[in-house]
């Protein structure tokens, strides 16, 4: 495939989905993602898309986070590895919230009716697939995101909050700094992640390792607030060692 096919293979697939990874673009077109940087870097060069933190947009089309079926798909494997190691964690009886990630909907996996779970989430299709398995699980209402359109967010979701505590709360965020901060690229998620941190007696932070070494636009914690940190690779002993009083499960 040439490389004017290949940009033109980009265009069409962001003109159906506005926003696309580098990942994803690979692997819709069977091009290495160091291919579809070049194209990414030449059609941004001639006006037509615009690069933004994990991605790329239509110039024309609003920057920011990939739609949620998009993110979805992206690292499955790793995922699912730091799901199965979290999970383990959650005690019988307990009552736990689970964040709107890609990566925690896979608690639906791992979590059955026999833990007598008290579940809350503000993905909506996490709440179906645990009802599903006969688990109890309150779904946050709230405003439905325009680009996220599983997930509930803004100030009745936070006056939902103002009344729930939880014994754990499991959530992910777009970046981990060398310097401890977590920080995400949506403002709204990020509201909901620091009422929760605040909400809950234990803290479990879900870091893919690609996450790592990594800054968005909204602070959400520092890695100080949180109990644990679960990844799929070891973090480097640089970081761990600096904070040694977080448990890291790998």
């Amino acid at each position: 495939m040439s490389n004017i096919q290949r940009e033109n293979e980009i265009m069409k697939l962001l003109k159906e989905t506005s926003y696309a990874t580098v990942e994803y673009l690979s692997q819709k077109l069977f091009i290495s993602p160091s291919s579809i940087r070049r194209d990414l870097t030449n059609l941004e060069n001639r006006g037509l898309v615009k690069r933004t933190h994990g991605g790329v947009s239509l110039l024309s089309a609003q920057p920011g986070m990939a739609p949620f079926s998009i993110r979805l798909q992206e690292n499955r494997r790793e995922k699912v590895a730091i799901v199965r190691t979290a999970s383990n964690l959650i005690k019988h009886g307990t009552s736990i919230f689970i964040d709107s990630s890609t990566t925690a909907i896979n608690f639906s996996t791992f979590l059955t009716s026999d833990m007598n779970l008290t579940v809350f989430t503000n993905n909506i299709s996490l709440a179906h697939l645990l009802a599903s398995k006969h688990i109890s699980v309150y779904c946050i209402g709230g405003l439905v995101s325009d680009c996220n359109d599983v997930i509930t967010t803004g100030s009745f979701a936070l006056e939902m909050l103002d009344n729930i505590y939880t014994d754990m709360f499991f959530f992910t965020s777009s970046a981990l700094s060398k310097e401890g901060i977590i920080t995400d690229t949506n403002e709204n998620e990020t509201t909901i992640r620091k009422k929760m941190l605040s909400h809950s007696k234990e803290k479990v932070f879900l870091c893919p390792y690609n996450r790592f070494s990594s800054t968005a636009p909204y602070r959400v914690a520092n890695i100080s607030d949180v109990n644990y940190i679960v990844s799929e690779k070891k973090l480097p002993d640089s970081f761990t060692g600096k904070f040694n009083h977080i448990s890291y499960l790998y």
